[in-house]
């Protein structure tokens, strides 16, 4: 009935969305449609039956279907899992067959590596091989943003790479939780894009949407093909028609005018609660209402006891089990549940059959891998169902099963020696262990987290406080005015806004030194390097990253105050902590252009060039920054030692530079 519904309430808006698809298709332009609209209006449901249609429709495209992921609790996840959403998409196209096993996206965390630009052997080689790439070209556009790390490079040119084949629909469900580098990637592929035959499709809920996706509309309403649908509620004579088809009612505007009331036109709880009087009919034989809608049952009835009133099919244990399952999300599985329960698996999908024969509230996924074990997966149908019953929750329930899905997740990491694995628990175990008020083990997770980013080149763009990874569901009422906007003032977007980056304090410790002394370091004050340092050493407990990185700056300090003695002592310290089979290739690349400078200073100019091609070798698979970085320590070398070799150093040099800004 209500897919029947569906297909009759929006065939105008079915029709301006292939409109839309068509037009980005013919004229070979990258489009943007944006579906708006309340929880339960109807969204998943619409874009689900356009998918199904273009499948049958348009065999000359290549298309597809994706989500972002529901917050957990009033966590929001996506802010830990950097470019989800668009490795999702690569794995649907199956782009990533076509990548090399050194540049394999890592999927399940949301990461990729890096591209390796060769910068050792013939300068030149690697000059024209910069040329080649496409990714060098408009350079005039990606200079006004600041989102321009490896990451999004690979997966514009995967997406690219995909495009000249076939034209390419993408469907994105939910994008109000979509991770900021993803909006960040879709602006990118807007500007890069624009003349390829590419269509988005994108829902989000106007009471949960973020304020950069919001900047991101206002952004697209201004430079590309876009369009913008609200659905609306039902209107009192569409209430009518609907309630006409169902088995036991008679037309009676009465009740039509206080179902109208009841549900505030929401589709989703008109249904529940229909199904609700069809199974307690309010009419006589006659046709004549019987139900009291004045009684006490009825005057305080709001969304969650629509959704009560139809739950009396369930048991106590059923809407526990299902309370339980809200924990870990929208989506579940069989797996986890199980081992909440101290059951076996199969007891827990009888249970979940069982409710799924009684009502529509979850559904099957079937087999899915899940934290790295295969799973059957379930999923509630509608959000309005995930709130009701993680609202039956008490607090003291709340934070015991979020605890043990922490434990349950941490003993995964601890057996597993698959690295993929442990990357993609990291911001599972963060998100319960913040629902779980465990802040030991959340900063645990955000220190490994950072150490991810790092590798992974993605920056520290993200939120590590938890207040502000906490969704709100009324962000929407949040205007932006010119000073909180995320656009610049050439109306492209700031990738670093107030909500995330401006307060240090909001930053994980090592970050929050990092900072301070890459402040330092511009103004020349260093002094407040080694005092900032020594205080950051003594009051933390350094991991071996931390540890090296700081004493590079230490290094870097001592040799720009002529202070060689004291650099020399740093470095025979590091260096025998590198002697104990160091993992942390960023940090020690990082370690050894400072090394070099120090040699550079005392005029050891062979050490220092045998440092920097070192340095230069571990670079190749490492984030863009250390690359460049190295570079130009290379060439400010030639300068003085081979002038005549630092032409073709500058010309690349001078590419990179229109591509990133470090961050130290």
């Amino acid at each position: 009935m209500k897919n029947i519904y569906l297909k009759d309430r929006f065939e105008k808006e079915n029709i301006l969305i292939f409109k839309n698809i068509e037009n980005s298709i013919e004229n070979k332009k990258i489009g943007v449609t944006h579906i708006l609209g309340e929880s339960g209006i109807g969204r998943t449901s619409l874009i689900k039956e356009i998918y199904n249609n273009l499948i049958d429709l348009n065999k000359n495209s290549n298309i597809v279907l994706t989500s972002n992921e529901a917050p957990i609790g009033k966590f929001n996840i996506g802010d830990l899992q950097p470019y989800k959403l668009f490795t999702q998409i690569i794995q649907s196209l199956k782009e990533n067959k076509q990548i090399s096993s050194e540049k394999k996206l890592a999927l399940n965390a949301g990461l990729t590596l890096l591209t390796a630009v060769p910068f050792l052997g013939d300068a030149v080689y690697a000059a024209k091989e910069l040329s080649k790439d496409w990714r060098y070209y408009k350079q005039e556009k990606l200079g006004s943003i600041d989102a321009k790390d490896e990451t999004s490079l690979d997966l514009i040119g995967a997406i690219e790479s995909y495009a000249k084949k076939q034209p390419l629909i993408i469907l994105i469900d939910d994008t109000q939780w979509c991770d900021k580098q993803s909006l960040e990637l879709l602006n990118l592929l807007s500007l890069e894009l624009a003349d390829y035959p590419i269509h988005f499709v994108i829902t989000s809920n106007k009471n949960n949407e973020n304020n950069y996706l919001k900047s991101l509309i206002k952004l697209f309403k201004n430079k590309i093909h876009f369009s913008e649908i609200e659905l609306e509620t039902l209107t009192f004579e569409e209430i009518k028609t609907i309630c006409a088809n169902f088995q036991k009612y008679f037309d009676n505007d009465e009740l039509n005018k206080w179902l109208l009331k009841k549900t505030q036109g929401n589709p989703s709880y008109l249904f529940e609660l229909l199904k609700y009087l069809n199974r307690n009919n309010p009419f006589d034989e006659s046709g004549t209402l019987i139900l009291n809608l004045n009684s006490e049952i009825f005057l305080s009835l709001d969304n969650y006891s629509v959704i009560d009133k139809i739950n009396d099919v369930l048991s106590i244990d059923e809407k526990q089990l299902l309370s339980i399952a809200t924990c870990e999300g929208r989506i579940f599985s069989a797996y986890l549940l199980a081992n909440i329960f101290n059951s076996d698996v199969l007891t827990i999908i009888k249970r979940l059959k069982e409710i799924t024969l009684k009502s529509d509230i979850i559904q099957s996924k079937g087999m899915e891998i899940f934290y790295g074990v295969k799973s059957t997966v379930y999923e509630f149908t509608q959000t309005n169902y995930l709130k009701y019953f993680d609202s039956l929750l008490e607090y003291e329930e709340r934070i015991s099963v979020h605890s043990n899905i922490v434990k349950i997740l941490q003993d995964t990491l601890k057996n597993t020696n698959d690295e993929e694995l442990k990357e993609s628990l990291i911001p599972y175990i963060a998100a319960h262990s913040a629902e779980a008020e465990n802040d030991k083990v959340y900063d645990e997770m955000l220190k490994e987290f950072e150490v991810l980013n790092n590798k992974y080149g993605i920056g520290d763009n993200y939120n590590s406080n938890k207040s502000n990874n906490l969704a709100n569901d009324n962000s929407s009422s949040e205007e932006i005015n010119e000073d909180s906007s995320d656009l610049n003032k050439d109306g492209n977007l700031n990738s670093n806004n107030s909500s995330s980056n401006s307060n240090d304090q909001k930053l994980t410790p090592f970050l929050n030194y990092r900072r301070k002394v890459s402040r330092y370091f511009e103004n020349e004050n260093y002094n407040e390097i080694i005092d900032e340092t020594n205080k950051f050493v003594n009051d933390n407990s350094l991991k071996e990253l931390e540890n090296i990185e700081s004493n590079s700056f230490l290094i870097r300090t001592y040799t720009n105050l002529n202070d060689f003695a004291s650099a020399k002592t740093i470095i025979d310290q590091t260096n025998k902590l590198l002697n104990k089979n160091s993992n942390n290739t960023i940090a020690e690349c990082f370690y050894l252009n400072s090394v070099a400078v120090y040699y550079f200073e005392i005029k050891k100019y062979n050490q220092s060039l045998d440092t920097l091609q070192t340095a230069a070798k571990k670079s190749l698979k490492l984030p863009l920054e250390l690359k460049l970085l190295t570079l130009m320590n290379i060439n400010n070398l030639l300068k003085v030692i081979s002038p005549d070799q630092t032409k073709n150093y500058q010309k690349v040099i001078d590419k990179l530079k229109t591509r990133v800004t470090i961050k130290l």
